[in-house]
């Protein structure tokens, strides 16, 4: 059943753990582009001679067999578009693989200013990283179930549980808001919380009088 959501949230991180998020964001990051890139030369060689519009013929089956099962075939068309496939389906080039590496100072992704770094994780999904704030903003833009999609993404995951493990200080942390198209047409105009550490969830707990040990 088809389901229209959204979801933000921004998170400030303590210094020495934006450090540790960047170092292993980097890492992180560097890996699913060669993962993807891998997928992207397998689509290739099953599909290189093809036009575009007779490659988007192809099973769901022939896909997953090339390995394009971890986000269902969103993956798939996904690489279409980001390595140069949409065409002739030309082969990929490592340099275009380097080029979307993140670099020790600054993202070869898509620059949104001086300071921050962008990273599109799927069609809808993105983190910005703002190395003069230490924030990261987590953003999936609304359609059908553009959530699911962005937190089953290899990155997304990885991010989440990188935030569970962080060590929040005075004024730093945040949470996320969730919205879909149900809530909307039940008269809920306001967006559901969640993923809240640091301040946000001792302002939660606060609110509820709620005492963690």
């Amino acid at each position: 059943m088809s389901r229209r959501e959204k979801e933000q949230g921004l998170f400030t991180f303590p210094a020495g753990e934006f450090n540790r998020f960047l170092k292993e964001f980097r890492v992180k990051w560097d890996q699913y582009l060669a993962d993807r890139f891998a997928l992207a030369l397998r689509i290739h060689e099953r599909f290189g001679n093809l036009k575009y519009a007779e490659a988007r013929c192809a099973s769901f089956d022939q896909l997953r067999q090339l390995g394009a099962s971890e986000q269902g075939m969103e993956d798939a068309w996904d690489l279409f578009m980001n390595w140069g496939l949409n065409q002739r389906l030309k082969k990929p080039l490592k340099a275009d693989l380097n080029k979307r590496r993140f670099g020790p100072v600054r993202s070869q992704a898509k620059g949104k200013g001086e300071d921050a770094l962008y990273f599109e994780l799927c069609y809808e999904a993105s983190l910005t990283i703002n190395l003069k704030d230490r924030t990261v903003f987590w953003e999936v833009d609304e359609s059908n179930h553009a959530v699911d999609k962005a937190r089953e993404n290899e990155v997304g995951k990885w991010f989440f549980r990188f935030l569970n493990g962080v060590k929040w200080t005075s004024k730093t942390g945040g949470e996320t808001e969730y919205m879909n198209e149900n809530m909307e047409d039940a008269g809920q105009w306001s967006p559901s919380i969640n993923n809240q550490h640091g301040y946000a969830r001792i302002a939660f707990d606060k609110a509820l009088g709620i005492r963690r040990l």
